[in-house]
């Protein structure tokens, strides 16, 4: 994904110009972006496992 890499590079050269308030307003925003992600990450993850639990209980069963 070279365009979230890109994105975020660019948000790192903003972050080192502009001033310090807006620096803690961009880093919170880019802080709750990053949660964010990693929330969704985590349901992708667990419903994953719990579907290959499903399905492997269903061939072990039959």
């Amino acid at each position: 994904a070279p365009h979230i890499i890109r994105m975020v590079s660019v948000n790192l050269v903003r972050f080192l110009i502009i001033n310090l308030k807006e620096r803690k307003h961009l880093l919170n925003v880019l802080i709750t972006k990053i949660t964010d992600v990693l929330g969704q990450i985590n349901v992708l993850l667990f419903t994953y496992l719990r579907a290959k639990r499903k399905i492997n209980k269903f061939v072990y069963h039959n």
